[in-house]
């Protein structure tokens, strides 16, 4: 359940999911710049058996719980995401 949480969360920030291998889903943010994409997220299976996200610069916690932290690190390190 959480890896569709975590998902939904980012898609509703307008990420896209550009692939689903089960235990990792691959986004892109709305924003992009002339290399591709601001930033890309995965939502992956983590040790404790749930799913977080990880972000380019390696922020790694569940949005589910921390959705106001992944969307002021973005705001933060990744000017332009939201396209």
């Amino acid at each position: 359940m959480l890896k569709e949480q975590n998902v939904a969360i980012l898609t509703n920030l307008g990420f896209k999911v550009l692939e689903d291998k089960g235990d990792r889903v691959f986004l892109d943010s709305p924003g992009e710049d002339h290399f591709g994409p601001i930033v890309q997220a995965i939502v992956y299976a983590n040790q404790a058996g749930t799913f977080s996200v990880s972000l380019d610069t390696g922020f790694c916690a569940p949005a589910v719980e921390n959705e106001e932290l992944l969307v002021n690190h973005l705001d933060q390190h990744f000017p332009g995401w939201r396209g």
